[in-house]
């Protein structure tokens, strides 16, 4: 199987702030599985939404792609683990350093990207937290014009490339519920497992991405702050 299987896509970057992910979900638009430069191509053009508008103490550092539906995919006995599928690794090409100066922001803050499905619901929505963001890109806890036209325009390239009607040859952008997949919520108690509340259907687990809004507000993430978790 490839048509239709789908990947998820982790990018990892460092900066003095600490480790920073986002992942990406893609379907696979090609009958055949992919290989390690289709991915190689899709871990840079993701670098390049955001590596132009942050902080040049920044660097990408390593990307990942999991199989998580298709092929040797499956989730025993209906439960919340997974197993078999394919997987790729590599490092970024090109400039990897963030492109702008400046003081930056605490590392708890971010600019936040909505992608939307058209369909409600949070298994059907997702966010992007852009890290290394620059003090003088916002005011007053709100992203300037500027800043926001930038992403926006960096956006629309991107997804010029792996929307619904992308030029890219291989993949779709989507979200990837693992709610709907497995059927699996978090253990509100420890052990710090999951539970299985209703049938997982990894089958309509993968939504394309049909549009996005770049947020005007600085969003805060409270795990992000420094000296959190240790």
């Amino acid at each position: 199987m490839a048509l239709d299987d789908v990947y998820k896509m982790t990018i990892n970057a460092q900066a003095p702030g600490g480790f920073f992910q986002n992942t990406y979900a893609f379907r696979l638009k090609t009958a055949t599985d992919p290989v390690q430069a289709n991915f190689q191509t899709l871990a840079d053009l993701i670098k390049e939404i955001y590596r132009p508008t942050q902080r040049s103490t920044m660097s990408y550092t390593s990307w990942r792609a999991t199989q998580v539906r298709g092929g040797t995919v499956h989730y025993p006995g209906g439960g919340c683990e997974r197993e078999g599928g394919l997987f790729w690794e590599g490092t970024f090409t090109g400039t990897v350093q963030g492109g702008s100066s400046g003081d930056a922001l605490p590392p708890q803050c971010a600019m936040v990207t909505t992608l939307n499905t058209g369909i409600t619901g949070r298994r059907f929505r997702g966010r992007i937290y852009a890290f290394s963001q620059l003090e003088l890109n916002q005011d007053d806890g709100v992203w300037i014009g500027t800043h926001i036209t930038a992403v926006t325009t960096a956006w629309t390239t991107f997804m010029a490339a792996v929307g619904l009607t992308g030029t890219n040859p291989q993949f779709t952008l989507g979200i990837w519920s693992e709610r709907q997949a497995t059927g699996c919520v978090p253990n509100p108690n420890p052990p710090p497992t999951h539970l299985h509340v209703d049938a997982g259907d990894p089958a309509t687990a993968f939504n394309p991405v049909t549009s996005f809004t770049v947020r005007s507000v600085v969003y805060n993430q409270r795990r992000r702050t420094r000296g959190v978790g240790r």
